[in-house]
């Protein structure tokens, strides 16, 4: 393979598995540095130890990666310590091609930890979940920081959060999970917040009723929507989405106070789902 034109090693290599691809960069130097050059994604949590010093190292090696997923459910303190601050810094330094960043169980990060996320000039996916230690402020610092999110998801369950202002007014996609804190007045924030969103997905928000749903027609893009587990909207809470017309694709699941025959008609494509 070393004899090899470079666009033929990466058409190879892209095709083998994970731990194919390990044992490669074994062979000799040149196979290291070209399978670590096409390297564009990794998944690292709580075998990252010490956890500043391997992430400085990965990025190091890997200085194409765009996506980045850290992960640390499962983590006990006798795993050594978890990322902090000061490794999303050197991840913000160390990887300019970044545009998707995935953030779950990370015990350890605070406002300023996500406002190195800045330098990432390329990021444009961001996923925070469970992650306890981020609270309502700090969102409010990502959506100064992160102008150029395309698509943010929150897992809002320790949050506790009800947007008051815009987080990030250019994003296109936004997936709130576990959202039992949003209401009526939050949804209606949002809709006055998000000039460019497309596409909104919400997931067990309990105190969201038919006057909630109702604001999503005022979202000037929005055109599909994505409802899991919502208890208190109703078929008529769907009935403005039927009479604007905007709707490309909505989808329902498992929302016991929505009928089928509701859904109909509110939007071109509809996906109802009953469990």
């Amino acid at each position: 393979m070393e004899n090899l034109p470079e666009a033929l090693n990466f058409e190879i290599i892209k095709r083998l598995t994970l731990s194919d691809r390990n044992s490669l960069s074994l062979v000799s130097k040149q196979l290291y540095k070209i399978e670590a050059d096409q390297r564009l994604s990794i998944r690292v949590g709580c075998r990252l130890n010490p956890a500043t010093e391997a992430l400085t190292s990965l990025c190091i090696r890997f200085s194409n990666l765009t996506k980045i997923e850290i992960n640390y459910y499962g983590w006990e303190s006798y795993l050594g310590k978890q990322l902090d601050d000061q490794g999303l810094f050197i991840l913000s330094i160390n990887c300019p091609s970044l545009t998707n960043l995935i953030l779950c169980h990370c015990s350890f990060l605070t406002d300023s930890g996500l406002s190195h996320l800045t330098s990432c000039k390329k990021l444009v996916d961001l996923s925070i979940v469970d992650c306890r230690v981020i609270k309502e402020h700090s969102l409010i610092v990502l959506g100064k920081c992160l102008r150029r999110l395309k698509r943010l998801e929150l897992n809002l369950g320790p949050l506790g959060w009800h947007p008051k202002k815009p987080l990030v007014a250019e994003s296109r996609a936004m997936v709130l999970k576990d959202a039992r804190f949003l209401n009526d007045s939050a949804m209606k924030t949002l809709s006055l917040a998000s000039p460019c969103l497309e596409t909104l997905e919400l997931e067990r928000a309990h105190k969201v009723t038919n006057l909630g749903i109702g604001h999503v027609i005022k979202f000037p893009r929005l055109v599909n929507l994505k409802i899991t587990e919502c208890d208190q909207i109703t078929d008529d809470g769907l009935k403005p989405l039927v009479e604007t017309k905007k709707f490309v694709y909505l989808m329902i699941k498992n929302c016991p106070c929505i009928s089928d025959q509701g859904a109909q008609q509110a939007a071109k494509h509809v996906c109802y789902e009953h469990v």
